[in-house]
């Protein structure tokens, strides 16, 4: 009962911070429109223990409150015996955003798809997958420098009818006028931290 009220008490008073501050007008902070390039951690990938470094890249273009966006990444596996496993993706989704308390609050709801692969050199395997990833997410900007978020997106893959609870936190900090650092960590209801990415962000 009492972490209930300890809860709702910081969401109040995180609200009543967001209705009087000046509005968040930060060419980083709440902007959706940017390139961006990083580096993505895998853990414990298909419930087998096995980590996965990579490479990620991400576009985002937001136009009318309507928010496109389009990633993807490429890893190497660690601890798979004589073999060589990369796997790769690539993301595309559709959301709409909602700017409250004078835009230090945005909710975006957002439907979106996932294609993945699998190639293991010399077993002479690869597999490809499709997902489709509806989902929410929600960001507090404290100011103009610094935001944090969260957001759900329910993953239900189409070719071995599986399906995941994905949740996300993280924060992103504005390093210079239009350039920000995200970072974001990732965790599956069945299996705990999955991952975590850090991304650097050109926005224009």
């Amino acid at each position: 009962m009492k972490i209930r009220i300890i809860a709702i008490t910081g969401v109040l008073s995180l609200a009543a911070c967001g209705m009087t501050a000046a509005e968040i007008d930060s060419k980083v902070i709440h902007n959706y429109n940017y390139l961006g390039v990083g580096y993505g951690y895998l853990h414990n990938m298909m419930k087998l223990d096995i980590e996965g470094h990579g490479a990620v890249g991400e576009f985002s273009f937001e136009e009318q409150n309507f928010v496109l966006n389009v990633s993807g990444g490429y890893f190497w596996v660690e601890d798979v015996g004589s073999s060589d496993v990369n796997l790769w993706n690539i993301d595309a989704s559709i959301g709409y955003v909602f700017r409250l308390m004078q835009n230090h609050v945005n909710l975006i709801p957002r439907f979106g798809g996932s294609y993945f692969g699998i190639d293991v050199d010399g077993a002479d395997f690869d597999e490809e997958t499709w997902s489709i990833l509806p989902g929410v997410g929600l960001s507090f900007a404290i100011n103009n420098r610094f935001a944090i978020n969260g957001g759900y997106t329910y993953a239900y893959n189409f070719d071995s009818d599986d399906h995941a609870h994905l949740f996300n936190v993280g924060g992103k900090v504005a390093l210079m006028e239009q350039v920000g650092l995200r970072v974001n960590a990732v965790f599956s209801e069945e299996t705990g931290f999955s991952g975590i990415t850090g991304i650097l962000e050109l926005h224009y």
